[in-house]
């Protein structure tokens, strides 16, 4: 009975050498599973990983490939001369606290086929700034391991892009992100789910991109910090709550697109100074939609619907509705641009048929800087601005239809344009490209404004930018606006 007991035994090990090993390949270690024919990557035995580490998408030992599908629980744990990591195409899991306290961390790009991080995967990555999510489970939140991304990588100051496979941000996919204080998000994405965002303190300014058509209830709720939103121009739903006690807020401008405002969307929004709503029909208003929102504020809306709006329910609380000036038509008949040091003026023709206008501003590495989208008549439908925040966001002033002026652009560098104007279903009647060169000088009027008057700020209202200093409103040159 022993001997077979013994030879038992014998053949459970042969068992578990045919079926998983633990071997070295190049500079890593690995788990091999020799049936499904897939590895994962496994602590050092011997040490800690150190300096750039590429991890292979297929590792080959006794002439047989494995696929490269998983980062085991704490493989990089305290690798603090870990710099950087490249990760396969292959990852599918990435296990609890994989890369916790790689000091050295600055970076790191999550691939697409990637479906679940662990808890605290990068806890205590202090050196991490940015992190590029290409994986939309990520990003929707349907990863097995966590609530939200706060778990995987903590509350510090992370800037996170969104990749262009991202086609939803789910339910609290960056809920009590505190540390949050940018984030990108690609045109690719179609909605914002609930609590999306909720309690992202740190948060500053967000472009909602022109794909979205709804933000869930909560989306940014108690996004204290949030001084700019920029609504794209086919949202149809902010649902209840949606950015309730964004209370550093203090303009927002409602696209046409909108058809309801839950309850309490911007309720103790109370530092909003000014609504612009291009709406013609007054949309539906939930209860308290904007409650401590003072009701003496500007409320600017087409100049046709005034009466509506002084009669719709929750929009005449408002006790200053004013029209939102009506573009007036240019006599050009072709692009014109001019430039300052740091502004661009660019005028162009109408088009018999257009129904609505998309002007793409780029640099010269061909990156978007900012979109700009008009109707038949000339009015400003949204603004999107992809610049980054470090170095001022280019923002529009509309001083006649048909044209528009962009501040804050870089002295002496080239960028290009292009106009499309589309009919009513998509088509492109006509489209036009070109370039222009701000002038060389390092002065803005933004810097020289700002020098006048002290701290200042920045807001977009009316199609225009205005200078905030206290309790007065200023022009783009310094002039008070009574």
């Amino acid at each position: 009975m022993k001997k077979i007991f013994l030879l038992f035994l014998s053949f459970l090990t042969s068992i578990g050498t045919i079926f998983a090993i633990d071997v070295q390949i190049g500079d890593l270690y690995y788990y091999l599973d020799t049936d499904e024919q897939t590895a994962n990557v496994i602590p050092n035995p011997n040490g800690m990983y150190s300096g750039d580490i590429s991890i292979p998408s297929t590792v080959t030992y006794n002439s047989v490939a494995y696929s490269v599908t998983t980062i085991n629980y704490a493989a990089f744990r305290s690798c603090t001369g870990l710099t950087s990591v490249t990760f396969p195409d292959s990852l599918t899991l990435i296990w609890q606290n994989a890369f916790e306290g790689c000091t050295g961390l600055t970076s790191v790009t999550i691939p697409c086929n990637v479906i679940a991080i662990g808890i605290d995967a990068f806890k205590s990555c202090s050196a991490l700034t940015s992190v590029t999510i290409n994986s939309n489970a990520i990003a929707s939140s349907t990863y097995a391991f966590g609530a939200s991304l706060r778990n995987i990588f903590g509350n510090q100051v992370i800037d996170y892009i969104l990749g262009d496979s991202i086609t939803n941000i789910g339910e609290s996919a960056f809920n009590g992100c505190s540390g949050l204080k940018n984030v990108a998000i690609s045109d690719s994405v179609l909605s914002i789910g609930a609590h999306a965002f909720d309690g992202c303190k740190s948060l500053t300014s967000i472009t909602i991109p022109n794909k979205v058509t709804s933000i869930g209830t909560y989306a940014f709720t108690s996004c204290s910090g949030l001084t700019s939103v920029t609504l794209g121009n086919r949202v149809v739903n902010i649902d209840a709550w949606a950015f309730s006690g964004c209370s550093a807020l203090t303009s927002i401008t409602i696209p046409r697109s909108v058809t309801s405002l839950g309850m309490g969307a911007f309720c103790y929004c109370s530092n909003m100074t000014s609504i612009t709503n291009y709406a013609s029909t007054p949309q539906s208003l939930g209860s308290y939609a904007f409650y401590s929102v003072r009701t003496s504020i500007p409320l600017y809306v087409p100049a046709a619907s005034i009466d509506l709006y002084r009669a719709a329910n929750g929009w005449k609380d408002f006790k200053n509705i004013l029209p939102i000036e009506r573009a007036t038509e240019t006599e050009t008949a072709e692009m014109v641009t001019e430039t300052t040091a740091s502004t661009v003026t660019i005028t162009w023709p109408q088009v018999s048929g257009a129904d609505m206008y998309e002007i793409v501003i780029n640099d010269a590495e061909e990156n978007v800087i900012c979109t700009y989208t008009f109707d038949s008549q000339g009015y400003l439908l949204s603004g999107l601005f992809y610049a980054p925040s470090k170095n001022r966001a280019p923002q529009q002033t509309q001083t006649a239809g048909f044209a528009y002026t962009i501040i804050g652009l870089t002295s002496g560098t080239t960028y290009s344009y292009e106009l499309t104007a589309k009919d009513s279903n998509g088509n492109v009647l006509n489209a036009d490209t070109g370039s222009f060169a701000t002038q060389s000088d390092e002065s803005t009027a933004f810097e020289n404004v700002a020098a006048k008057y002290g701290k200042t700020r920045k807001i977009f209202r009316n199609g225009q930018v205005f200078i905030l200093r206290g309790d007065k409103t200023y022009t783009i040159t310094g002039a008070e606006v009574k």
